[in-house]
């Protein structure tokens, strides 16, 4: 019993040391910062909370000498929860539903988390605390970019005009943009602990194929109930603000996950085509982000609703 203790107090010790660095480079890396979850999340996994909880106090309070103590508590926080959880649930051996649920769950709360401390610490205005003004200069940067190739003039300027109008309705759908990435933080951490865990031979549930998903027909259901609610509220003089808030960000959660199923359908019809998956992605990306193509995806999709193309033309 003590071997076993001592083996997890110096695993523990070890990993918060792994864990330390990945931090570290992440916060000049940003990507890398997707990796500073998984030593908890082996932590947790192969021992219990108590010792994953330990070491992350530990990674904090290192961090805190190299970075800023704040810092150091906003940026590796989300990630440090994260990973105690997803190993958890893994070990608990919940279903992957409940597993991504958890996971996104986590990561919506501590967005909010940053986000208020943003504001009440730092005293950042909304838009920087949750980082528009970075996705503005990102996309005008793209836009600079895309210019200098000597694309369609009318292509860009489609392009310009749809990023615009998305930036003016942004503040109305802010919490089902936050759901939403929360949703896929919680999905990719977990598709990285997958292929990790892959390398050491543990078991655990795999992430569904792309071309083989499809959402489920009661989401469908649930969103067309709520948008029937919230437009009956929108008319309604008492009720209007309330109805048009709800209205709007569930019609975004509408559109969206219907380019995903066309997304999805599509993905299917590639594969038969293309077995290489570099070219499949560069293809599926350049319908994405062509405008015409993109409602293309958005009919493709709304017709499997109701009509399971992949099915009949099987």
């Amino acid at each position: 019993m003590k071997n076993k203790e001592i083996q997890a107090l110096v695993e523990g010790s070890l990993f918060a040391g792994i864990t330390v660095v990945i931090t570290w480079l992440s916060y000049y890396i940003f990507p890398l910062v997707f990796l500073s979850s998984v030593p908890l999340v082996f932590l947790s996994y192969r021992w219990n909370l108590k010792i994953s909880f330990l070491s992350f106090i530990v990674s904090i309070l290192i961090l805190s000498l190299i970075l800023s103590p704040v810092n150091s508590f906003l940026f590796f926080a989300p990630s440090g929860i994260l990973g105690i959880v997803l190993g958890w649930s893994i070990k608990k051996k919940y279903p992957l539903s409940k597993i991504i649920f958890l996971s996104s769950l986590i990561c919506f709360f501590t967005e909010l988390f940053n986000i208020f401390i943003s504001m009440v610490f730092f005293k950042l205005p909304f838009d920087k605390a949750l980082g528009l003004d970075l996705m503005r200069e990102s996309i005008d940067n793209s836009f600079n970019l895309l210019k200098s190739f000597n694309l369609d003039q009318n292509y860009l300027k489609s392009l310009e005009e749809m990023y615009k109008e998305f930036f003016k309705s942004i503040n109305i759908i802010i919490p089902s943009i936050l759901l939403f990435s929360a949703f896929f933080q919680g999905v990719f951490n977990y598709w990285i602990v997958q292929k990790v865990f892959k390398r050491f031979g543990w078991e655990i549930p795999t992430l569904p194929s792309l071309d083989n998903l499809k959402i489920p027909q009661k989401i469908w259901r649930i969103l067309a109930t709520i948008l029937i609610v919230s437009f009956i509220l929108g008319i309604i003089p008492l009720f209007s603000k309330v109805g048009l808030y709800f209205f709007n960000n569930v019609l975004f959660v509408f559109q969206f996950l219907v380019i995903l199923e066309g997304i999805f359908v599509s993905l299917s019809f590639l594969k038969r085509v293309f077995y290489s998956k570099i070219i499949r992605a560069i293809i599926l990306l350049l319908i994405i982000f062509n405008p015409f193509f993109s409602f293309i995806l958005f009919i493709i999709g709304f017709i499997d609703i109701f009509y399971p193309l992949r099915e009949k033309f099987a």
